[in-house]
Formats: C-alpha cells, sequence, structure tokens
C-alpha cells in the first residue's frame, strides 16, 4: 500500500468530490463528501483554502490518483512515508504558504 496525500484548492471542492464518485474510485456519495476534510487556509482561520484526502492506496488508485492530478491544476497528488515523514502534510502545507486549520474556539 501506497501512503498517500491528495490536496484541492477549496474552490474545486464540489469538483473533486464528484470526481471520487466515479470510477476507478466509485466512492458513495456519503464517503466521497466525508474524504476530503479542510487542510489549511494562510492564517490557519476559517475558511480553508485547500483541502485534503489522506490514505494508503494500492498501487491502481495511487496511479489513478496521481493521473488526474496532473490533468487537474487545482489538485496534487503526493506520495509519503508515514513512518519516516509523519510531519509530512504539515510541511507541505508550509511550503504553500498555508497553516493547518485552527480548532474552532470552545463554546
Amino acid at each position: 500500500m501506497i501512503r498517500a496525500l491528495l490536496i484541492i484548492t477549496a474552490e474545486h471542492l464540489a469538483s473533486a468530490r464528484a470526481l471520487a464518485t466515479v470510477p476507478p474510485f466509485s466512492l458513495s456519495e456519503a464517503e466521497a463528501q466525508q474524504m476530503f476534510v479542510p487542510a489549511g487556509s494562510p492564517t490557519g482561520d476559517a475558511p480553508a483554502t485547500h483541502f485534503w484526502a489522506s490514505g494508503a492506496f494500492d498501487d491502481a488508485t495511487w496511479q489513478a490518483l496521481q493521473d488526474l492530478a496532473a490533468a487537474l491544476p487545482w489538485a496534487e497528488a503526493h506520495q509519503y512515508d508515514l513512518e519516516t515523514q509523519p510531519a509530512y502534510p504539515y510541511n507541505l502545507l508550509a511550503t504553500l504558504g498555508l497553516q493547518p486549520m485552527k480548532p474552532p474556539p470552545m463554546p
């Protein structure tokens, strides 16, 4: 399995979720809604400017994610090793000039 991260810009969230429901991914609409979560913004405050999906993927799915990201200027696919690069997702945000989303204030 390949550990990978797909990052997208917020304005394309609906398109990314729609693409997740068709082959080769074929997620249900509910699964696609949960797949992409807020990742970051320039300040770390809402609203998120970027969303991401992270997981372990088989070779075929990873190839499909890479092909998709290569065809879409608003998506990036990154492979990393969770054991040796645990901070990779947050380092990636920093290279994009983003900060992780801050937790919402306590009521």
